[in-house]
């Protein structure tokens, strides 16, 4: 028995946004105002988005999908937290 893949895409994504905020906070602050978000697919970028307001993050920026399109707004992005490459 399996889960399908629906249901399976729904989990663990607040705890990946968890550990994103974890790093981002650990940031000095001077470079927590220069960082931005990179996730390396379109369900990480929506994970960042949902979850991360009320964990204080900057939106996320990808290149993939219509997070293309919307770019890193007003933040430099000298500091990049990647999220999903390696």
């Amino acid at each position: 028995l399996s889960l399908p893949q629906d249901y399976a895409d729904m989990l663990g994504w607040e705890r990946l946004v968890d550990e994103v905020a974890e790093v981002y906070h650990a940031l000095p602050p001077e470079d927590r105002a220069r960082a931005v978000i990179l996730c390396s697919n379109y369900g990480e970028a929506g994970a960042v988005d949902f979850y991360g307001p009320e964990r204080d993050l900057p939106g996320a920026i990808a290149f993939v999908g219509s997070y293309w399109y919307w770019g890193p707004g007003n933040l430099p992005g000298d500091v990049i937290l990647a999220v999903g490459y390696e």
